[in-house]
């Protein structure tokens, strides 16, 4: 049987009650369709469509098998959104996380785990311990580890490397290049 969400499932995916949901059905800016009982239900695909047009990234239950996941940390709130836009712009599938200090991502990982974390080094901590403690953990052995630096250097690559880093990239990160290594480290061909 097709998969179809009521208001209320609506609502949770989105983080809206399903009063506004019900309003956005009512005045037509979500299509939906209306049960003989009455009750309104839209389709994933018309779901899908309502939040790309409003820049919204997919809810996890919207996103196809086998899309990425990334925690982003970087203690600048500012370039965390450029980076989130820019990898949503290539990728409207992605799960993505952000937060601003190493200690939150690490109780971030601790509640869902990622494929992927992306780590800035100025982010208030030691990266190259932050990946070592990850990579020690067998629970969270698995994430794929992304370092940036804004003045990266051989010797600090070399350290993050030696830690379980797949690489170091320069910032202002580039989303198609951090999308490619994160890729490869979890396995995934670019679709």
């Amino acid at each position: 049987m097709r998969r179809v969400f009521s208001s209320r499932d609506v609502g949770k995916m989105v983080g809206a009650d399903p009063s506004s949901v019900n309003r956005w059905i009512d005045s037509g800016r979500l299509k939906a369709y209306r049960t003989p009982g009455g009750h309104r239900r839209v389709l994933p695909e018309d779901l899908i469509a309502f939040l790309g047009g409003l820049g919204i990234p997919l809810p996890v239950e919207l996103r196809p098998a086998g899309s990425l996941s990334l925690l982003l940390v970087d203690g600048d709130d500012a370039s965390l959104k450029t980076l989130r836009k820019g990898l949503l712009r290539i990728e409207r599938e992605l799960d993505l996380r952000a937060c601003t200090s190493a200690f939150e991502a690490l109780i971030q990982i601790g509640i869902r785990r990622p494929d992927a974390l992306v780590l800035d080094v100025a982010s208030g901590v030691d990266a190259g311990e932050v990946c070592k403690r990850i990579k020690a953990n067998p629970e969270t052995r698995g994430v794929a580890l992304i370092a940036c630096a804004a003045r990266p250097t051989a010797a600090l690559e070399s350290k993050l490397l030696e830690a379980g880093a797949l690489g170091l990239l320069p910032k202002p990160v580039k989303p198609a290049a951090l999308l490619e290594l994160a890729r490869s480290g979890v396995g995934l061909a670019a679709e």
